[in-house]
């Protein structure tokens, strides 16, 4: 009996201590591109999803009915070589303290997002510099939608994030 109890918490454990912040959900449009091997727009996709989601982003310890929900969608205007050029509509909202509504954090259309992405790449977080245009924006735009209630969960990781992309 005490081996099955052992075993089962054994089990929980990834999902007891993966009180992330945020519930984003990620789109990536390639519908405008067309001759190309759509494989990479759902590796990207899942690359940036697991990238937000599967990150600890401040010290607070959240439940998950208090998290941000947000959406990513990147519209694929340009893809030659890797190279990315998109729009990107985010939009996120968080739950209203001890109610049942939501308010909204961001809802915005960036028009020239452009970034380098090889298939598979892994895309990597640093608090002290850029790794990539793709993940600074991102990094951006995660600290604009959890900056608004950092001060009831915590501090941020990193608040020196810089952009351009």
């Amino acid at each position: 009996m005490k081996r099955n109890v052992l075993y089962f918490l054994l089990l929980l454990l990834p999902f007891l201590s993966a009180a992330q912040e945020l519930n984003c959900r990620v789109e990536v449009n390639s519908d405008q591109i067309q001759g190309t091997n759509k494989e990479v727009f759902t590796t990207l996709k899942e690359a940036i999803t697991e990238y937000i989601n599967d990150r600890k982003w401040s010290t607070a310890q959240i439940s998950p009915v208090e998290r941000i929900d947000c959406s990513m969608l990147f519209t694929v205007k340009e893809y030659t070589d890797n190279r990315f050029v998109c729009e990107l509509q985010v939009q996120s909202r968080r739950p209203v303290y001890n109610s049942s509504y939501t308010t909204t954090l961001i809802n915005f259309k960036d028009t020239k997002v452009e970034f380098n992405y090889q298939q598979y790449e892994p895309l990597v977080f640093s608090e002290t510099s850029i790794e990539s245009n793709l993940t600074a924006g991102i990094n951006f735009y995660v600290s604009e939608s959890i900056s608004t209630v950092s001060r009831l969960w915590g501090e941020l990781h990193s608040t020196n994030w810089h952009i351009k992309w």
